[in-house]
């Protein structure tokens, strides 16, 4: 006769909670102000957004660490300790060039990045500008140009709680040919196409989202559900669970599974 012991079914519970569930390690490696003659350690504004926007979001992030990269260069294996890296500048890189390489050798491992305003600053070179990495094409510093949130795509996971964005740092630029573009500012730098938003780069082992504004500082024009968007980005590239309706299924079968064993274990 068929036994299923109630520490089996327990496991199964548990195994069906377990693997349904997955967690997105972050890397923020922004070159940007950390001593406090320059202000507020932005690098930590940057982690403090993303663990904000994670609990608006339900999400299940683990480590959100940052990385000062206006003054060293995280190398591929420091990089592939995390499923996605949040890049942005207000400095220049340490080094542009072996950044980008690194950048890229990533992506092409199945990293994933999400690119923000890179401000006056260079921004990463290498293969991440030369391979057409960035799904913003050509941008360029335009000053402080300020915005809101304009037309998007309402059933994008990318705006999932997001009703109202205020930024500004916009980056001129276009959308690169194959990329898919999820939202855009109300500004124009041509008086005729809106400033991209948010774009997706395809194509890619790993997934490239660019969210076209400075987020590390909250500036006056730097308002609204920024907070939410980053993390949703974040979410995007690298799904993380609170367990699914099918996993609460799973588990109620196994639960259902314990009572027929406690039967049968009865009847015998």
């Amino acid at each position: 006769m068929l036994r299923w012991s109630t520490s089996t079914a327990l496991a199964l519970i548990l195994t069906a909670f377990v693997v349904a569930e997955s967690r997105a390690d972050v890397l923020v490696a922004g070159a940007d102000a950390t001593a406090p003659i320059n202000g507020p350690n932005r690098l930590d504004i940057m982690a403090g957004r993303i663990a904000n926007g994670a609990t608006l979001g339900g999400y299940n992030f683990g480590n959100i660490v940052t990385f000062d990269s206006k003054s060293s260069t995280a190398s591929l294996a420091t990089l592939e300790q995390y499923s996605t890296v949040v890049v942005w500048s207000n400095f220049g890189f340490a080094d542009a060039t072996t950044f980008g390489n690194n950048l890229a050798d990533y992506v092409d491992h199945g990293g994933n990045v999400i690119v923000m305003s890179v401000g006056s600053a260079i921004p990463p070179g290498g293969r991440w500008a030369t391979g057409g990495y960035d799904p913003l094409q050509s941008p360029g510093y335009a000053g402080d140009v300020a915005s809101s949130l304009g037309t998007y795509v309402h059933s994008s996971p990318l705006f999932a709680g997001v009703t109202s964005i205020q930024g500004e740092y916009i980056q001129s630029g276009s959308v690169r040919p194959g990329a898919t573009l999820l939202g855009s500012w109300v500004y124009s730098f041509d008086s005729v196409n809106p400033a991209p938003l948010a774009i997706v780069s395809n194509g890619f082992s790993g997934k490239v989202v660019n969210l076209n504004f400075y987020g590390a500082y909250p500036y006056p024009n730097t308002s609204g559900d920024i907070d939410r968007l980053i993390a949703n980005a974040i979410n995007y590239v690298t799904p993380t669970a609170v367990p699914e309706p099918a996993t609460f299924i799973i588990g109620l079968c196994s639960l259902a599974l314990c009572a027929v064993s406690s039967r049968f274990r009865r009847a015998e």
